[in-house]
């Protein structure tokens, strides 16, 4: 998920960088007077820049990927935290006894993988459709 995030950043950075680049002029003093505030790109930011954002992510540097994979961290921090909060607030919802059953699902199949969800889930919809019949 990582690098696919990474790579979504590189595409998002280099179409923000065609669309900047779109918006300059090419600097000639005979024909462009300085606007107060206006700022100009180094040569040097300018060339790397555009030689980045005509290459796919796939065939950046490992530095150059290492900035996209940071950005890719923040992306990954930030659902990573709204999906623990919807974790918590659908265990808030849960009933004492559904909550036993994420227990016991925990305890039966250790870390919550595949075949814990399914239990856990199969279990909940159990006594929710018909609580005489809860798994044990």
């Amino acid at each position: 998920m990582k690098e696919e995030l990474a790579d979504l950043c590189h595409k998002q950075w280099s179409g923000w960088m065609e669309y900047l680049f779109g918006k300059c002029v090419d600097y000639d003093p005979d024909k462009i007077q300085a606007e107060e505030g206006a700022l100009i790109i180094p040569k040097w930011a300018v060339d790397r820049w555009k030689t980045q954002v005509e290459t796919d992510y796939c065939d950046l540097s490992t530095a150059e990927m290492d900035s996209d994979r940071k950005e890719a961290d923040k992306f990954i921090a930030l659902i990573n935290h709204g999906l623990r909060c919807n974790i918590e607030q659908g265990l808030n919802n849960l009933s004492s006894g559904q909550v036993d059953m994420v227990k016991l699902g925990i305890e039966q199949h250790g870390a919550i993988g595949h075949y814990g969800r399914s239990f856990i889930v199969t279990s909940i919809l159990k006594e929710v459709t018909n609580p005489q019949e809860r798994i044990t």
